[in-house]
C-alpha cells in the first residue's frame, strides 16, 4: 500500500483507529456482560473477532483495513477482560490477585509472541490469518 514517506502517518491513524474501537469495545462489553454475564458475550465477541480477523486478512485496501481494524478493537476487550474477570469470579477471595497476575503475565507472553510471529510471518493478510484461526479452537470450550 505504499505507507511511506508522506503516508506513513496512516499507520499511526490504524493504530489510533483500533485503540479508539478498544475504547468503545470496552463499553459495550461492559453493558453487555452485566445484562447477560460473562460467559454469553466472550463467545459473542470472539466469533465477531474471529470473523473480522478473517476478513481483514482479504481486505481489498487499506481504508478497508483501517476500518475492518476499528472493528477488531470492538472485539479485543470482551476477549481478554471477559475470561479474567470470569476466572477471578469464580475463585475465592485470596487466590484473586494471583489469578489477576497469572491472567496479565498470559496476555503478556501473547504479546511477546506476536512478535516472533510477525516477524517470522512478514505479509499482513497471512500474519491476520495465523493470528485469529487459532481462536476458533475457544469455541471447544463452549
Amino acid at each position: 500500500w505504499d505507507l511511506v514517506c508522506d503516508q506513513s502517518w496512516l499507520t499511526t491513524l490504524t493504530m489510533t483507529l483500533f485503540l479508539l474501537g478498544c475504547l468503545f469495545g470496552q463499553c459495550l462489553c461492559l453493558l453487555v456482560a452485566h445484562k447477560y454475564g460473562r460467559r454469553k458475550p466472550f463467545f459473542a465477541f470472539l466469533g465477531a473477532q474471529c470473523v473480522v480477523g478473517m476478513v481483514t486478512a482479504f481486505a481489498p485496501d487499506f481504508s478497508s483495513f483501517t476500518i475492518l481494524r476499528f472493528f477488531m478493537g470492538m472485539t479485543v476487550p470482551g476477549v481478554l477482560a471477559s475470561p479474567s474477570a470470569l476466572a477471578r469470579e469464580i475463585v475465592g477471595s485470596p487466590y484473586r490477585v494471583k489469578i489477576w497476575f497469572v491472567s496479565t503475565a498470559a496476555r503478556s507472553m501473547g504479546v511477546l509472541l506476536l512478535a516472533v510471529v510477525a516477524v517470522l510471518i512478514r505479509d499482513w493478510s497471512l500474519l491476520s490469518l495465523a493470528t485469529t484461526v487459532p481462536f476458533v479452537a475457544f469455541f471447544f470450550y463452549w
